[in-house]
């Protein structure tokens, strides 16, 4: 017969391997290998960002492994092609923001919100990008500006993984929404600088 304590220690280890978490999803890393490349006339890229993340809620986008900014730094240094002349690409990032914002269903009473709780989580993720072409004295011959945004809305009570997965998928779409427009703006008003 096992005596208590055994059965207590057996107990408890089935119940701390219980609770392990899965792996996470980290290395999930977002590539551009599907989008199309641009061709211009400049020599090289300049990446500015001017953005200042406040690093405080509902601003979530520096809690992940890689930031919104980073992201965005990855894909224009993988969608121009450049070539060698007297003209240079400068990048300007002015917003690469995601926020977090948890909505609550207040139109109950606070008692039924307890046992029904109907709240989700809001995420809204800003991406602005000014894209110069600079000539050889330094000034800006010619400039496009896009602007996108994308929400997604989730339940509250997410896994860590569940967010990181999140995370990813609005990653995705919204530098799907920047290429879109990029490419749109760059085919009217680069025409010239094309290749």
């Amino acid at each position: 017969m096992a005596r208590p304590s055994y059965i207590f220690i057996f107990l408890i280890s089935s119940l701390l391997v219980s609770c392990q978490s899965p792996a996470p999803f980290s290395n999930l890393k977002l590539n551009f290998d599907h989008l199309d490349k641009i061709s211009l006339n400049v020599s090289d890229i300049e990446i500015i960002s001017t953005y200042k993340p406040t690093f405080k809620r509902p601003n979530v986008d520096h809690l992940y492994e890689e930031t919104l900014t980073e992201i965005a730094n990855r894909y224009i240094l993988y969608k121009f092609n450049t070539v060698n002349t007297n003209q240079r690409l400068r990048v300007l990032i002015k917003e690469a923001s995601l926020k977090k914002n948890i909505k609550r269903n207040l139109k109950k009473s606070e008692i039924i919100n307890i046992f029904n709780n109907k709240s989700y989580v809001l995420y809204t993720a800003v991406l602005q990008v000014e894209v110069q072409i600079i000539n050889e004295r330094g000034f800006i011959v010619s400039r496009v500006i896009s602007d996108v945004f994308y929400r997604k809305s989730d339940t509250e009570n997410l896994s860590i993984n569940e967010d990181l997965m999140v995370y990813f998928e609005i990653c995705e779409k919204i530098i799907m929404l920047l290429d879109e427009e990029l490419l749109s703006q760059i085919n009217k008003h680069f025409k010239k600088y094309l290749l």
